[in-house]
């Protein structure tokens, strides 16, 4: 009798594990700042802060960075913790480089609008990307993704034509990191975003260099190293003592990246 309520318990325990995971996985997942719309974003170069209006009425914030004479424009995807009032800084890296720099918050981030969602997550980012081809039709467009950003990369890039695709700290499935996070539950079976590069990486032309540390625990490695086998076309450059948000911290990553944009 004391095994049985002993395994009832564990039965009861495990089903609210299910569904706390279940129900709070958007908040595990995007962790979004907000901010009001009459905010005021700041940085020490010049920039224009843009607004796009979606199909279905939501907006998306924005900001864009240029130089004098622009040789090519990088679309910069951020990651799941990203947001406009600190993504523009990646401009420091690029303003020698020669390029212009778009870059935009997801719906539920900063003063986008709406509720960000696998479909929302494609329709806005082929929007931007249009909206950047029509501003830029001369130009060769590099699309540079961050982690969750990488994902949202891909599908762009399967979908639009693409000089480069840089894949920075990427996954190739969530339901992958679900169940390395979290093995006791059937985290593939819950999760209500099925986000897997695997799906765009074949149809992808262009050169994709693929960024990540050995020390990263967020997104192991191992991910990463399985990105080759969906496509020929990958190089990838391992940061060794590199994790999940310091890459761009070591001579490696910043001489690659520099020779990757000089090359086109």
């Amino acid at each position: 009798m004391i095994l049985l309520i002993l395994l009832v318990i564990i039965l009861l325990l495990y089903v609210a594990a299910c569904m706390l995971y279940y129900f709070l996985q958007d908040k595990m997942l995007f962790k979004r700042k907000r901010f009001r719309q009459n905010f005021k974003y700041h940085y020490d170069f010049p920039f224009e802060e843009l607004f796009w209006k979606t199909k279905d009425g939501n907006s998306l914030n924005g900001l864009r960075f240029t130089v004098e004479k622009p040789k090519g424009v990088i679309l910069f995807l951020h990651g799941n913790s990203g947001h406009m009032g600190r993504s523009g800084n990646y401009f420091k890296r690029i303003k020698d480089l020669n390029y212009d720099v778009v870059m935009y918050d997801y719906r539920g981030y900063g003063k986008s609008t709406g509720t960000p969602t696998k479909a929302t997550f494609y329709s806005d980012a082929i929007q931007i990307f249009d909206w950047i081809k029509e501003n830029y039709p001369e130009l060769p467009i590099v699309i540079h993704g961050l982690s969750l950003g990488s994902h949202v990369a891909t599908y762009v890039a399967a979908h639009r034509t693409v000089q480069l695709l840089i894949m920075e700290t990427p996954f190739l499935s969530l339901a992958r990191i679900a169940k390395i996070r979290y093995p006791i539950l059937p985290g593939a079976l819950l999760l209500k975003h099925k986000l897997n590069s695997a799906d765009f990486l074949p149809e992808i032309a262009c050169q994709i260099h693929v960024f990540h540390g050995d020390k990263d625990i967020i997104v192991p490695i191992t991910e990463a190293q399985l990105i080759p086998l969906y496509n020929g076309h990958v190089k990838m450059t391992v940061i060794k003592g590199g994790n999940h948000k310091n890459l761009n911290d070591f001579p490696q990553y910043q001489h690659t990246f520099e020779e990757l944009l000089e090359e086109i």
